[in-house]
């Protein structure tokens, strides 16, 4: 496939308005003429063949890039190209066994093929009961099978019954930070957004629990976004090409991140020849099944629901019986430790968290809440010395450069915990609540020229995080 690109780079040099002044000579020799017509020609060639031999495969966009769209794209086109983008789109539906709620999951995936690929979720697929239809009329898709998975991002792309489809195109450039990127939302819902790229950082993604690169994206939608955006939804850029696809909020106390795969992880696992690649069946192996076993059991979910709900003694009951099946479940450890501290079982928390860390890869999100029960219990050197080693293991991990901040402020370590806040608003200049702690941090050292600078960030930060 080739990608037509608008970059004034692969323009002509010199315009109408060059500076070169004088003619331009004109050669008088036929022979000569036809010699560089030629070389020309070859050259023109051999680009041709380069750009086809470094393009992800298969990808074409809903409708070609017209002259003159490039990276100015004025942001009523760049909304409007997400509007038109709704025709590539399907939704899939699921129940999982075991929950009582009779609300439908969904997830949204995307055409990339007119003949039918498409790209979706993995937990749209994880408990085998699905229905996918195309989005904008309600018709019913067939998913015959997947023909690729990116395992870690938890993404795959599917062969559907689908022909003559519209279908979107995967970016060929790296997003970078501070580009803007259209989000795709229903009209009866506010609409679609531009936003800011942030950031490009590593986080623990608990399917795969291990750090991998997301872009986390300048918005907010509130609530109840997750039900109008939901995860799969792909981010375009001012081409109207696929930058990334959403994941669902990581939500804490002072913000919602959203959070997208970069694009080029699934485009590298399209396959070469998508019509000869095999068809991966229904049930799906268990090497493309969340890391965690108990991330689709139904004791394990009914257990969260309970937990959520504040229902304690429920919830323990649960998760002891999904754990009796799966011990080595970090994400069962960790909910548990936390259904045991709202139990005031301080110590028999403590030994949960000490789990999950263990069976979870050590990933930063386990760790936190082992800190966190150490300085409940009284414990505070113990904890700060925890965060301290995790800091030196995971330096890129900026939540553990944050906790361990909070910890040196406890301990009236100013000079310290600004070194860590500093460190942490570097690998995560989009996390508000960093640069609050920053702000007062400064302030109580008397460092004002530095405040005002984080308070700038602050105010910059809290009006991109507004609900829209």
């Amino acid at each position: 496939m080739l990608i037509r690109s608008n970059h004034p780079s692969c323009r002509s040099r010199y315009s109408n308005s060059s500076p070169c002044p004088g003619s331009v000579p004109v050669l008088a020799s036929a022979t000569l003429r036809d010699f560089f017509v030629t070389i020309l020609a070859l050259l023109a060639c051999g680009a041709v063949c380069a750009q086809s031999r470094l393009t992800p495969p298969a990808q074409n966009n809903v409708e070609p890039a017209t002259p003159g769209e490039g990276a100015q794209r004025s942001p009523g086109k760049h909304l409007a190209a997400a509007e038109k983008s709704r025709k590539a789109y399907l939704t899939f539906q699921i129940r999982r066994a075991g929950l009582s709620a009779d609300d439908l999951i969904t997830y949204r995936g995307f055409y990339i093929s007119k003949d039918g690929l498409a790209v979706a979720p993995l937990q749209a697929f994880d408990s085998g009961d699905f229905m996918a239809r195309n989005e904008t009329d309600g018709s019913e898709v067939k998913v015959v099978g997947l023909i690729a998975v990116e395992a870690d991002y938890g993404f795959a792309i599917m062969r559907t019954d689908q022909k003559e489809r519209p279908f979107l195109r995967f970016s060929p450039t790296r997003t970078p930070v501070g580009a803007r990127i259209a989000i795709p939302r229903p009209k009866q819902n506010g609409g679609s957004v531009t936003a800011p790229v942030l950031a490009r950082r590593k986080a623990p993604l608990s399917r795969a629990q291990k750090y991998l690169e997301v872009l986390s994206l300048g918005v907010n939608f509130g609530g109840n976004g997750i039900l109008h955006v939901p995860a799969g939804t792909p981010v375009l850029n001012q081409k109207g090409e696929v930058a990334g696809c959403l994941y669902q909020p990581t939500i804490n106390s002072r913000q919602r991140f959203l959070l997208a795969a970069p694009v080029s992880a699934i485009a590298l696992k399209s396959p070469v020849d998508p019509r000869t690649a095999p068809i991966i069946p229904f049930p799906l192996p268990p090497g493309f099944q969340p890391a965690d076993p108990l991330a689709l059991d139904a004791a394990y979910l009914l257990g969260r629901d309970a937990q959520l709900a504040g229902e304690v003694v429920q919830a323990e009951q649960l998760l002891r019986k999904a754990l009796a099946r799966h011990p080595q479940s970090a994400v069962g450890w960790q909910r548990l430790g936390l259904v045991l501290r709202d139990r005031n079982r301080g110590e028999e928390a403590m030994k949960a968290f000490q789990n999950a860390a263990d069976y979870g890869n050590n990933l930063g999100s386990f760790l936190l809440n082992q800190a966190d029960q150490l300085s409940l219990m009284g414990k505070l050197e113990e904890a700060t010395a925890l965060l301290a080693e995790s800091c030196k293991t995971t330096p890129f991990d900026y939540d553990l450069h944050r906790a361990y901040a909070v910890a040196l402020r406890a301990l009236k370590d100013e000079t310290s915990a600004e070194k860590h806040l500093r460190i942490a608003t570097v690998l995560a200049p989009d996390s508000l609540r960093c640069w609050n702690l920053l702000s007062k941090c400064l302030a109580r050292q008397g460092k004002w020229p530095s405040e005002k600078k984080a308070s700038d960030k602050i105010y910059e930060l809290e009006s991109l995080y507004r609900p829209r």
